[in-house]
């Protein structure tokens, strides 16, 4: 044989191996590792090999499936650049296979070219810098447009209904799997992250311990190569139904917790709907009621006007008094007429105390010296009302004051006095304290 075909002709063994059908081959291979002992990574690495020749045909081309998903690879990078998720260059079923033996969740794209969102999505979500580094960092990573024959086989078996589509697979055994996280619609680099990342977070002990055995497994290859051979392959059918029972466990429990969401949306949207049947029939009764009394309350604003003039009056007495009195003090002469003003000014603005309805706010204030006053307004008045009914009822001797809530603390000093009660939120009633400059008072 001349030097030239020496050279690229398989060795011996590696010929007939080779010869060997595939599902053979690997059998072999793999009892030949675990009996010698040796790690791992090497059967892992020989693996792929039988699995590189299997997809090759006996002239050294590639499958029609794994041809497509290598189209469909080279077609995004053109149309979304090299900063992506590393697509495996495999079909769907060998994609499970690399991802169980790299101890990896799969993480799977179906990408709809006549979707609408699906360009916005691969470039703002799949190839955003830091979603496609966590999946490239965590995660085997295969994507297919659902056009081909492999696209649309693993969007039956994915279940995928609307796109773009996005999923989260645990391999089992025998090139079985378990869905752990659908992902339908565009979503945001933020989004797909905190997803990707609780499935990981959930699923990373149960892989981190099944490589831990493995690895541990493989250890001890160097004893009887019989008995160890039978062990590992026992543990290894173990580990790989404890994952996808984890898995399924975990499936079920988010989806009683789904169910369970949904129950309660149902229980709260029942319970709001009889709230607003019973303020609906509250309008009405109480529509029914103004109606009735109207003509009593205008016979009692009548009243209360007549009430207001005869406290405007009397203020204005004890006003011409307290001038009298204090003629000799002229340095306190002016503050003292200042607040008389104030009072008889409070007077006449506060108009007549309305009848207790829907619309009417009921306002207590505490006085330094324990003193209580007590007084409706309307909702609409704001709060410079309340100064002035303070100040009208010839109680504090000094002006220098402002009104405070307590639980939580809020000062109605001046930049509030044009608020409405409503809109302070005091309405439908309010208890207030008069704290004069820094000295707090508070209720016993």
């Amino acid at each position: 044989m001349p030097a030239a075909e020496k050279s690229s002709a398989p060795s011996g063994l590696a010929r007939e191996l080779l010869q060997l059908p595939i599902s053979i081959a690997l059998k072999s291979f793999r009892l030949i590792s675990c009996a010698v002992g040796i790690g791992g990574i090497i059967l892992s690495y020989a693996l792929g090999i039988f699995r590189l020749v299997s997809s090759l045909g006996l002239n050294g081309h590639l499958r029609a499936e794994e041809r497509e998903v290598l189209d469909f690879v080279s077609a995004f990078q053109r149309e979304y650049g090299s900063k992506r998720p590393k697509f495996t260059a495999t079909d769907f079923v060998d994609a499970i296979w690399k991802s169980r033996n790299a101890y990896k969740l799969l993480f799977v794209y179906l990408h709809s070219p006549d979707h609408p969102d699906t360009p916005g999505f691969c470039r703002r979500t799949l190839c955003s810098e830091n979603f496609s580094a966590f999946v490239n960092e965590n995660f085997v990573a295969w994507g297919e447009s659902i056009r081909t024959n492999e696209g649309f086989k693993a969007g039956i078996r994915l279940k995928a209904t609307r796109f773009p589509f996005c999923a989260v697979v645990v391999a089992g055994p025998d090139n079985t799997m378990a869905v752990l996280q659908r992902v339908e619609g565009a979503k945001s680099p933020e989004e797909m992250l905190m997803l990707l990342q609780e499935e990981l977070e959930g699923n990373a002990c149960a892989l981190i311990a099944a490589r831990r055995k493995v690895v541990e497994r493989f250890s001890l290859g160097k004893q009887d190569a019989t008995l160890g051979a039978i062990y590992n392959a026992n543990q290894q059918r173990r580990e790989e139904k404890e994952i996808v029972e984890e898995a399924a466990t975990e499936t079920k429990r988010k989806s009683e917790e789904e169910e369970g969401t949904e129950e309660r949306r149902a229980h709260e949207a029942t319970e709001e709907q009889d709230i607003l049947e019973g303020k609906a029939t509250e309008a009405e009764r109480n529509d029914k009621e103004d109606g009735e009394t109207l003509e009593s309350t205008v016979h009692s604003f009548v009243e209360k006007q007549e009430c207001l003039e005869n406290e405007t009056a009397e203020a204005e007495r004890k006003l011409e008094g307290r001038e009298e009195a204090q003629d000799g003090e002229k340095s306190n002469t002016s503050e003292e007429a200042a607040l008389a003003r104030m009072w008889q000014e409070g007077a006449l603005l506060l108009g007549a105390e309305p009848e207790k309805g829907p619309d009417i706010t009921q306002v207590l204030i505490r006085f330094p010296m324990g003193e209580r006053k007590e007084r409706r307004f309307y909702s609409t008045a704001n709060i410079q009302s309340l100064y002035d009914y303070v100040e009208s009822l010839d109680i504090l001797q000094v002006g220098n004051y402002r009104l405070v809530s307590t639980f939580p603390r809020v000062v109605y000093g001046s930049e509030k006095v044009s608020l409405s009660l409503k809109e302070a939120g005091l309405h439908p009633q309010a208890s207030l304290f008069v704290e004069l400059n820094s000295v707090k008072f508070y209720a016993a």
